[in-house]
């Protein structure tokens, strides 16, 4: 896209990062209180999501249980029906949104910041998330639909490892971005590949393998307290950098970075 000005991307995890919950699971939990699916799938999907940071199963495993547990859960539901739910999910959920997001957001939109959340949790719920907190873009879990109904077939799915970076590379196909100018947020795994390709990766209250691989890299740790300081700072230094030549930016899927050491 000659003529088009790269810019940098500030680009968010939502669950762990956004807020210290799981938005996907307030989705279920909401569909289970209207009984709008099946228990036994809906109350798996929770159980895998509450297990999520047990020993003895791997990241991608976890990541696989939940969605199968997710669109068996949602199979032949309404569409409809589950965006109602992401929206009543989403009014229980906003009022625990860390204090430090939105003044980060805030100055990202003053300094000319395309902004986007990714997350594993249902694109419906992250959609309303976005729209609530002023985000441009909404990156979740798609669930393919048929004459208004959900099937249990997922056609995006960023919770999965390596997926989050083909949701920047979209975007970055529709507006020419600046990664060394950028800046990610996340917690997890899921979130490694993000952080791999901008400038400033930044691990929010990690998990101990994204702790380990922000060790191994040197990228900056913070917590809730210490995460609106930070980001500024790097706004501050991406501000000061000279923009990038004009032309689309590099953020086409890759694999994702090192892992540390056992």
């Amino acid at each position: 896209m000659p003529g088009l000005t790269r810019r940098p991307v500030l680009v968010l995890d939502l669950d762990g990062t956004i807020h210290p919950g799981t938005v996907g699971a307030a989705v279920l939990r909401e569909l289970v209180r209207v009984r709008a699916v099946r228990d036994n799938a809906a109350g798996a999907a929770l159980a895998a999501v509450a297990d999520r940071g047990a020993v003895r199963k791997s990241f991608r495993d976890t990541v696989e249980t939940v969605y199968a547990h997710y669109t068996a859960a949602i199979d032949g539901l309404p569409h409809q029906v589950l965006e109602e739910a992401a929206r009543r999910a989403w009014q229980e959920c906003r009022a625990g949104v860390f204090p430090f997001v939105r003044p980060v957001l805030s100055a990202a939109a003053r300094r000319g910041y395309v902004t986007a959340v990714v997350s594993g949790s249902p694109e419906e719920a992250v959609a309303q998330a976005a729209s609530d907190l002023g985000i441009a873009h909404a990156y979740g879990a798609r669930a393919e639909t048929a004459e208004g109904r959900c099937r249990a077939r997922l056609l995006r799915a960023p919770g999965r490892p390596g997926q989050k970076i083909r949701c920047l590379h979209d975007l970055g196909v529709r507006q020419p971005l600046d990664p060394a100018r950028s800046i990610a947020l996340g917690n997890s795994m899921s979130d490694a590949g993000l952080l791999a390709v901008v400038g400033h990766p930044i691990a929010f209250e990690p998990d101990a393998e994204l702790a380990a691989l922000a060790r191994c890299h040197g990228w900056p740790v913070v917590d809730r307290t210490t995460a609106e300081r930070v980001c500024l700072d790097a706004m501050v230094r991406c501000h000061d950098a000279a923009p990038s030549p004009d032309g689309a930016a590099d953020v086409r899927p890759q694999r994702g970075p090192a892992r540390p050491p056992r």
